[in-house]
């Protein structure tokens, strides 16, 4: 009987793997407080470990509503950015061909005719046609606030009544940087944002236009000077359909900005994102940057022969704020779920 017990005892051993053995006395030297060892402590664990999964849970769902917000918002402000640099583009292309209208314009052409053969009475006559013309189309187009006509002889016309320029305008407009420009243009005009020279000779304020179209005669000694209206591209951005806490800018090439919700006064002019986007060969783009350790979404599209471009920047907060919802409501739960693990391993008899 006692060679059959100890026959049995050894099959028993021979049975129990040496490394389960092994693995239990390596467990047994871990200390472990004498506070994890209770029934109580254990059914606390229990309950943590599912809520430590719906933690995970909370985590990956964030960062995949926020990388696919993200995206999604990007996609459909770029397209707003991009309609509407194509609309005020388009009202610009329309300046430029009145422009191209009148270095073919019949009555221009008769006045300087009149101009040197000193015909005074016709030529009046010429000149109040040409600046009743410039005082409808500045009416009538949206986009345009003053036009002025400038030669080296004669009187210049504007739009602008009781205008009156000294017979050196012409040829000082040349002498500055503006003649210049032109002189370098591979067309014959420029576009600018300001001009204090001009400014003062027409007697015109910079904030009544965005932007200044001025064209070179090719067969006269003379040119002609479009002032686009402020306010119209100052509506377009209003009207854009974007974050309020967005900023919006039309920027023009030498750096001038009609912006709206600009409350930071951020000058995009003065900013390095800004400068590589000027020089880089993409019509559009957008990027993420920093400005004042705060992290922004740039955007920008640029219009076509203007050396302009609009401008968005918005908070990086923004975009991905919709997706804290989800960070939040994992954030009760779990919150929720630990309390309530705790009150039953507390209060549950053991």
């Amino acid at each position: 009987m006692n060679n059959k017990n100890h026959d049995s005892e050894n099959t028993i051993n021979h049975e129990i793997p040496t490394d389960k053995i092994s693995a239990d006395s390596f467990l047994k030297r871990i200390p472990v407080p004498k506070w994890l060892r209770s029934l109580r402590s254990k059914l606390i664990l229990s309950f943590l470990i599912p809520i430590a999964f719906i933690i995970l849970l909370g985590l990956a769902s964030y960062q995949m509503a926020s990388s696919g917000l993200a995206g999604k918002y990007k996609d459909t402000a770029m397209q707003v950015v991009g309609k509407t640099a194509d609309y005020i583009g388009f009202g610009l292309k329309t300046v430029e061909k009145t422009s191209q209208e009148y270095m073919n314009d019949k009555n221009i052409s008769t006045y300087f005719s009149y101009s040197n053969l000193d015909a005074l009475s016709d030529m009046f006559q010429t000149i109040s046609v040409i600046q009743n013309d410039f005082t409808v189309k500045s009416w009538v187009d949206n986009f345009i606030f003053d036009i002025y006509l400038i030669p080296e002889k004669g009187m210049a016309i504007s739009s602008q009544a009781g205008l009156s320029l000294d017979a050196e305008t012409y040829k000082k407009i040349l002498e500055n940087d503006i003649g210049s420009k032109l002189n370098g243009s591979h067309s014959d005009y420029i576009w600018s944002g300001c001009d204090e020279y001009l400014d003062e000779k027409l007697a015109a304020d910079n904030s009544d236009y965005a932007l200044r179209l001025i064209r070179k005669f090719k067969n006269h000694q003379c040119v002609l000077i479009i002032d686009v209206k402020a306010d119209t591209i100052k509506d377009i951005i209003d009207d854009t359909q974007l974050d309020d806490t967005g900023i919006l800018a039309f920027v023009s090439g030498d750096g001038k900005e009609i912006s709206n919700n600009n409350t930071e006064g951020i000058a995009f002019s003065n900013q390095t994102f800004y400068q590589i986007a000027l020089e880089s060969k993409d019509a559009q783009g957008s990027d993420y940057v920093n400005i004042n350790g705060k992290s922004y979404l740039f955007m920008f599209s640029k219009m076509e022969d203007t050396g302009a471009m609009i401008c968005f920047l918005i908070p990086e907060a923004t975009i991905t704020g919709q997706a804290n919802g989800i960070k939040n409501m994992t954030v009760l739960i779990v919150i929720i779920a630990c309390l309530i693990a705790i009150f039953i391993g507390i209060f549950q008899p053991v």
